[in-house]
């Protein structure tokens, strides 16, 4: 699959050039392990609001008929399944178009951060993107 022989060089370098404040790969913990690690060891007390779910097309239906797999709670084990960049929040969307730019793929601004007490918190509105498996990016973003 693509996402997962991708290489994250420009989305490295774009971190420092757009002022990422932590980023992490999303593999073993899943999206909700991986955002609760780096919730925990922010400077602020904050929590990172999920907004959005971008998962590999027909993804969800696998979620739904194998429950212990976790995709939709976010906590399935992902191999090279992108990344988890928080930036600051004027600072995301042009992150996202420049990575795009040089790319090629698409990438999602996923969620907020928000004065809290170091939790990861799934929106009660949180909606689930099914990408097409042929151009993935599974690179995700907090804007702070």
């Amino acid at each position: 699959m693509y996402s997962m022989t991708r290489l994250n060089r420009n989305a490295a370098r774009l971190m420092h050039q757009f002022s990422a404040h932590a980023a992490t790969d999303v593999t073993g913990f899943g999206l909700f392990g991986h955002a609760e690690n780096l919730v925990r060891n922010q400077h602020n007390s904050v929590n990172f609001v999920i907004h959005n779910l971008p998962i590999i097309a027909n993804m969800a239906v696998v979620s739904r008929t194998f429950p212990g797999f976790g995709l939709l709670q976010g906590n399935s084990a992902e191999s090279s399944g992108g990344l988890l960049v928080c930036l600051p929040r004027d600072r995301a969307a042009g992150y996202i178009e420049e990575l795009r730019r040089l790319d090629g793929t698409p990438a999602w601004i996923i969620g907020t951060v928000e004065e809290g007490d170091r939790r990861v918190v799934w929106s009660e509105k949180m909606r689930v993107i099914e990408v097409p498996s042929g151009d993935e990016d599974l690179t995700a973003f907090c804007g702070i």
